[in-house]
């Protein structure tokens, strides 16, 4: 008579303190880009007195035309690590791939807790990942809900509180807005510099769009500190910078459970209201292009106020990063034209009180000229 018994559980999967994992672990996505390495680190315990060799794993997996993987292992009598490096080999996005990973056939046991554990290898960016811009001396995207934070260099104003239903200049005039993105709205308020036509009919509210009073936009706080123009309705502080300097935009990578990277890539910049009066500016040396490159570019602003940027970045990538920023710009000196106008006053001012002053003094040599002179006769 045949009899099949399960052999005891005697290698098992344990965290990183080497406790057995009690709970099956399953559906953990890896998200991987191309050519990018996916790690999933797992470990394996021998609770055996006199383990015969170092444990070891089988893994296995789906799509081998597409994916790739490759493992470093360290082991001891009892422990051995594994860490499985997986790539893709192709930009497919979406391609997919279970990866099932156990003990040896030897050593495994459906009598363990947990006797394999199984991931979902998914070639996509992952609903985490994403471009940022860090702002100098602003630690957390809720500083942007204040309003009294300042240069610790300096102690300059960090931040600009937009007014109602702001809307920035554009390339008719600082006066003349041509954008459909409005700032801060009040639908309690009239909608500001909206006297011209192309004024009137370009705003679009969206949060706002429609509400009676602000409380009715339901505006939430990551709306508020958003840089998205999908959000422009509900922001009300910005970055603020001087005119006379220029600003170099901080660009990092994000990904859920790595630490941030610093971005390398090149990137596309653009204004998202169709401003252009500001220059970008490579190795300190003006250029047309609105591409850039991370570590050596700058911009500098021939404009005043808002001005809301866009970064796309170009790379060999799956993944579509993009981001906002805005930066209000303060500390303008007098336009070329106002210059000239005050400088023209100024001198037929002067000219002014030099003639009135000769008038003045040819009218009191006038008096000399009529006083009769009396003459002495000879005696």
């Amino acid at each position: 008579m045949w009899t099949i018994r399960e052999p005891e559980c005697n290698v098992v999967f344990v965290d990183e303190d080497l406790t057995p994992l009690t709970h099956p672990v399953s559906g953990i996505n890896k998200f991987i880009d191309t050519w990018k390495d996916g790690k999933v680190t797992v470990r394996v315990m021998d609770y055996r007195a006199l383990a015969p060799s170092p444990p070891h794993f089988e893994v296995q997996f789906d799509n081998r035309d597409k994916f790739h993987f490759y493992s470093t292992l360290d082991t001891t009598s009892s422990l051995t690590q594994m860490q499985l490096h997986l790539t893709h080999n192709q930009s497919l996005v979406g391609s997919y791939t279970p990866v099932v990973i156990s003990p040896a056939h030897h050593t495994a046991s459906l009598r363990c807790e947990v006797p394999a554990l199984l991931y979902s290898v998914v070639q996509d960016c992952g609903p985490q990942t994403r471009v940022v811009l860090r702002y100098p001396h602003i630690n957390d995207p809720t500083d942007f809900l204040q309003t009294q934070i300042t240069d610790p260099n300096n102690g300059d104003a960090l931040l600009t509180a937009l007014a109602p239903n702001y809307r920035p200049p554009s390339i008719h005039g600082r006066d003349i807005p041509s954008s459909a993105n409005v700032y801060n709205v009040d639908p309690t308020k009239p909608m500001s510099r909206n006297l011209k036509k192309i004024s009137a009919d370009t705003p679009v509210l969206k949060q706002c769009a429609a509400a009676a009073t602000v409380a009715q936009c339901n505006c939430t706080d990551d709306m508020r500190v958003s840089d998205s123009p999908l959000h422009s309705d509900c922001k009300q502080n910005v970055y603020t910078v001087s005119y006379t300097t220029m600003f170099t935009p901080e660009l990092y990578i994000v990904r859920f459970g790595k630490p941030d990277e610093r971005l390398n890539n090149s990137y596309v910049l653009t204004e998202v209201n169709g401003r252009q009066e500001f220059e970008i500016f490579k190795d300190n040396v003006p250029t047309s292009s609105n591409t850039c490159n991370s570590t050596n570019c700058a911009i500098g602003f021939l404009g005043s106020e808002l001005f809301h940027f866009r970064v796309t970045v170009v790379s060999d990538t799956i993944c579509s990063y993009q981001t906002e920023f805005l930066l209000y710009v303060v500390d303008v000196p007098l336009s070329k034209t106002l210059h000239n106008t005050i400088a023209t006053y100024v001198v037929v001012a002067m000219f002014m009180v030099i003639f009135i002053y000769y008038l003045c003094t040819k009218r009191e040599m006038s008096k000399f000229d009529k006083v009769p002179v009396k003459v002495k006769p000879r005696k």
